[in-house]
């Protein structure tokens, strides 16, 4: 459901620039355009496989890393 309010409903990862304003800070697009470009790479080529697939694969490491310093930056705009 995250990803599919991510990629598909707000379109945050796949253009992060461009919910500036609305939805983002601007120090917020850098972060979140490194997560939609890793995640959207194991989009790509994993598919509609299993979360297990997804987890298993070498690159959800980088994902995860790039998810946490995205949070980082989210939160710190928390009042």
């Amino acid at each position: 459901m995250a990803l599919r309010i991510l990629f598909d409903d707000s379109a945050v990862l796949p253009d992060p620039a461009s919910a500036v304003g609305s939805v983002l800070h601007p120090d917020e697009v850098e972060p979140l355009a490194e997560l939609g470009e890793l995640f959207s790479a194991l989009i790509d080529d994993l598919g509609a496989q299993s979360d297990a697939a997804y987890l298993a694969d070498p690159r959800w490491d980088d994902v995860v890393r790039a998810a946490a310093k995205a949070n980082r930056i989210m939160r710190s705009h928390e009042p």
